[in-house]
């Protein structure tokens, strides 16, 4: 069906999803739906423009000039309002079609996607009256849009989270109308604004029919408001379009004065030009959270504990702030990884690093054995275990800290805690000859004479000999699978596999890793500092899951291998990562896709 038949009375911003679908935009935005009164279109004169100059561009700091390559999205990004809490970066068209759907594709295989695309942009010409030539890039691009650049989405959730929030305090939740409170403005680059604002009216078609149009001129640019609907502005390089009118006011001046951040400047520059973006200003969003006193009141002692010391340390982190930077969120998609990244930067929010301390490498982590197909590490530094042993026991009610039962758990954890003296690392490898897979856990003491005291208690023997001049030992206990123990340098090991540990013991006193990082794919870094990190290869599922399910005559739910085995054919590994990259606070989640 031709696009313009498909519209729908639902104000100027309907507009704005309809382009964005045409460039396979995978969000979807509520608008205001406000019936506008029906009165003779006659467009005001535009105002003149005051007699002072407009003011001239802020100087740009070195750390905000663009990368080369900059973000396809850096353009439009640069439009943030500053009544907009939340901008997403949403790639061009060309790098939707280059990346997003050759992968939604593998997702789809009833599906032809390139054969679908072809008849939206078949559609989309005859009802734009231009050239069905080159595909979606060269129709839009005939439309006046830049198929190259990205777009922006700016969202202001003020109205929507104060609705959530007296709902909460009232034990209830608000209904689907609520997200009718969204203000959202589009931002769409374009390479002919003429033929742009041509294509918006005629896709617009008879909606705006008998609705008053107001034209204000705000620094050089002509903004057009379409009374109880929205408004747009046209300049020469984008078009912007919202439901709300101050948004798109603010957005106007950013025509003359860009906003500035480090994303997609030399201090940030992407992983991938055509990643997608979401640029969190957490200054703006936090006084939000004076709006759930009362829903917060509700809570479990214990969950208001917790959350009342996130909270602090929030507010304590942007107090601290040297600058006003935004958290950066990225998604990525190529052939070879699925990536979605989160960074901050330290350098401007120092109050972080009195939470995380000094990440370092993983040294234990990488003496596990190149055959494992899962580990899990954590870093636990003295500030870290500060936040868990004072921090948030300080917060619990006297009466819960005093209580006998609870007051001797926390003494006990509190002390086990200080035993860790660095890395905590439990991993899984390949199953033994003996049918059961490899289990390794490694973790650093802070005290190994205590923490030799304490493992006395445990009955144990000698297994063999010394191995170079390392003890080995055997748990006494009726267990399925014989356990073993070795204080190695500063660290405990633990495992059902000798032969595992005695390799571990062979990499430390030879200072070597296995080479495990380096054979994954992507690399982990071995210098990378890192706080915590997680790493499994889908073919632990039919490696050791379902064979260590038989062996113990347990049933799998039935639709659960073949999903496995679909995603085992897809990706190879998927890693979590937290640590710094030079003074950013980087988290990341990644998908090793398969050749």
């Amino acid at each position: 069906m031709p696009v313009k038949r498909q519209l729908c009375p639902y104000g100027m911003v309907t507009v704005a999803i309809l382009l964005a679908t045409t460039c396979y935009f995978p969000f979807s935005i509520v608008w205001s739906q406000a019936t506008p009164e029906t009165t003779t279109s006659q467009p005001e004169e535009v105002p003149a423009a005051a007699e002072t100059p407009a003011p001239a561009p802020e100087s740009v700091p070195f750390s905000y000039e663009a990368a080369n390559p900059a973000p396809d999205t850096l353009t439009a990004l640069r439009y943030f309002p500053e009544q907009a809490q939340i901008a997403v970066g949403i790639p061009s068209a060309v790098g939707l079609l280059e990346r997003a759907v050759p992968f939604a594709q593998l997702f789809l295989p009833e599906v032809k996607l390139a054969e679908e695309i072809q008849l939206i942009a078949s559609d989309l010409a005859v009802d734009m009256e231009v050239p069905n030539e080159g595909g979606l890039v060269g129709v839009l691009a005939a439309m006046g849009l830049d198929s190259h650049a990205g777009m922006a989405l700016f969202l202001n959730l003020e109205d929507v989270v104060k609705t959530y929030a007296e709902a909460l305090s009232q034990n209830t939740v608000p209904d689907t109308d609520v997200l009718a409170k969204i203000k959202a403005l589009l931002v769409i680059p374009v390479n002919d604004p003429v033929k742009a604002e041509a294509s918006l009216m005629k896709l617009l078609g008879e909606l705006l029919s008998g609705t008053e149009l107001i034209q204000t001129d705000v620094e050089g640019i002509t903004v057009k408001e379409y009374a109880g609907m929205g408004g747009y502005f046209v300049n020469d390089t984008v078009l912007a379009l919202g439901n709300d009118m101050d948004l798109l006011v603010a957005a106007a001046k950013r025509t003359n004065v860009p906003a500035q951040f480090q994303y997609g400047s030399t201090v940030c520059p992407p992983d991938d030009i055509h990643e997608a973006a979401v640029l969190f200003c957490g200054e703006r969003i936090l006084p939000f959270i004076d709006m759930f006193k009362e829903p917060m009141a509700l809570l479990e002692p214990s969950m208001q504990v917790l959350v009342k010391a996130q909270i602090e340390r929030l507010q304590k982190i942007y107090q601290d702030a040297t600058a006003k930077e935004p958290l950066i969120i990225t998604a990525k998609v190529d052939e070879k990884l699925l990536e979605i990244k989160s960074k901050l930067n330290t350098a401007v929010y120092p109050g972080i690093m009195d939470y995380l301390g000094t990440a370092t490498p993983l040294h234990w982590a990488q003496r596990l054995p190149e055959r494992t197909l899962a580990f899990l590490s954590f870093n636990f530094t003295e500030e870290f275990k500060n936040q868990l042993s004072n921090d948030y026991v300080n917060y619990l009610p006297e009466e819960i800290r005093n209580s006998p039962g609870a007051s001797q758990g926390i003494m006990y954890a509190t002390n086990a805690l200080q035993l860790l003296g660095g890395e905590f690392t439990i991993g899984v490898a390949n199953a033994l000859a003996v049918g059961y897979p490899g289990i390794y856990l490694i973790t650093e003491l802070a005290d190994t004479e205590g923490a030799e005291i304490f493992l006395q208690m445990a009955p144990q023997t000698d297994y063999e000999t010394p191995y170079r001049d390392i003890q080995i030992k055997e748990i006494q206990a009726p267990l399925p699978i014989p356990i073993y123990f070795a204080v190695v340098e500063n660290a405990l090991i633990i495992s059902n596999d000798v032969e595992g540990i005695r390799g571990i013991i062979d990499l430390s006193k030879d200072a070597k890793t296995s080479g495990l990082f380096e054979t994954l794919t992507p690399p982990i870094p071995v210098t990378m500092p890192l706080y915590q990190a997680f790493m499994v290869k889908l073919s632990l599922y039919s490696d050791i899951i379902s064979p260590l399910a038989a062996i113990m005559g347990q049933a799998l739910p039935g639709d659960l291998t073949p999903i496995m085995d679909t995603a085992a054919g897809l990706f190879e590994n998927i890693q979590i990562r937290n640590g710094m990259e030079d003074t950013w606070s980087v988290w990341s989640l990644g998908a090793s896709r398969k050749p």
